[in-house]
Order: structure tokens, then C-alpha cells, then sequence
């Protein structure tokens, strides 16, 4: 399964009853995804990272920021104003982080509980298994302002990277951002 498809199947099809409790119901796929390199990045810029210790390609036409959360990858849609709430768009974050001692999976299981027992957040869905070029991760959705997928890679057994995709592309369009996004996520690597 793609990422777009899992995008669709979060955001269209599994999309959540709102619920008035504070508790958030937990959707949980068993269905691993998985991107493959498509041959259209062969034009497109590399960003290596040497502090993140990642490397990405990405088009020519998106715009790259390093940030104070970490590396920003994003373009507006031709219906997106500058400043507003993003509603058409590709926004792609990718930050590394240490583990601080836990297995990926309990530091995982953390940040997940504290995502769902945050206030700000009105929904987040279950996580699921995920493989992005060849490394096998966590994600899930979440929903507030606007929706995003969430996904923790291991680096080694000390570190992780978090891709954050808060891709929004009008529904009337052809869905053409969210497989920018997935061949971008395709050519992913960890330098040495």
C-alpha cells in the first residue's frame, strides 16, 4: 500500500466518528505500506542532511527550509494564500532525535501515548507498521488544525527520524501532491 493510499484510507474511508470524550478511539490497521523508488527523481535536487544524517530527493519547483523543527520540504497549491491555514500544499518535515536509552518501540509507544492524551489533538488514529525505502517504521494520523501523518523511522538502535506529511490537496484536483510526496519518501537514505 502506498502512501497516498494509506493517506486516503486514514483520512476518506477510516475517518473517525468525532467523539465528545477525552478519550481518543485508536483505529488500528495490520496492513503494512510500503514505497519504492519510482524512476521520475532521477532530476530531481538531493538535500543531504549532515546533521540529521539523512538524504532526500526532492523537485525542483519545492521550496527547502531548515527550521527549528527540522527540515521543511513544502510548495502551495495554485488555490493556497501565503499565510493561511495550509489547505493546498505539499509540507514535508523530517527531524532526527536521540532515543535517550528506550528501544524504538517503547519511545515510540511514549510519543504516540502523549500524542493521544494531548489536548490540541482531536483525533488520532491507530498506528501501523509502514516501510519507506526499504526501513521498516511506525505511523499514524493526527488531526487538529489540519491532518498530517506521522511517521518514526529507527536510526540505529540510539536514534529516529520523524517525518511529519501534512500534504492537503482539494478532492475536485487530481490527487497529484501526496505522490510527489511518496517518491520523495522513496529515495529516503542514512548516510554513513
Amino acid at each position: 500500500m502506498t502512501l497516498s493510499c494509506l493517506v486516503f484510507y486514514f483520512l476518506i474511508l477510516k475517518k473517525p466518528n468525532v467523539n465528545t470524550n477525552p478519550v481518543v478511539q485508536k483505529k488500528v490497521s495490520p496492513t503494512p505500506s510500503s514505497l519504492e523508488q519510482p524512476q521520475p527523481t532521477l532530476n530531481w535536487v538531493t538535500y543531504d542532511s549532515t546533521i540529521s544524517g539523512f538524504s532526500i530527493k526532492y523537485p525542483k519547483d519545492l521550496k527547502h527550509d531548515t527550521t527549528v523543527e527540522g527540515e521543511r520540504f513544502y510548495r502551495l497549491g495554485p488555490t493556497q494564500s501565503e499565510g493561511a491555514e495550509l489547505f493546498d500544499g505539499i509540507s514535508l518535515i523530517i527531524r532526527s532525535g536521540k532515543l535517550n536509552g528506550r528501544t524504538f518501540k517503547n519511545w515510540v509507544d511514549a510519543k504516540y501515548k502523549e500524542t493521544v492524551n494531548d489536548p490540541v489533538e482531536q483525533r488520532v488514529g491507530g498506528k501501523i507498521p509502514i516501510t519507506i525505502a526499504g526501513m521498516q517504521g511506525i505511523a499514524f494520523t493526527v488531526e487538529s488544525l489540519g491532518e498530517r501523518i506521522v511517521i518514526y523511522l529507527p536510526k540505529g538502535d540510539k536514534e529516529y527520524l520523524e517525518i511529519i506529511n501534512g500534504t492537503v490537496e482539494p478532492q475536485k484536483r487530481e490527487q497529484t501532491f501526496q505522490k510527489i510526496v511518496d517518491s520523495m519518501l522513496s529515495t529516503i537514505a542514512y548516510n554513513n
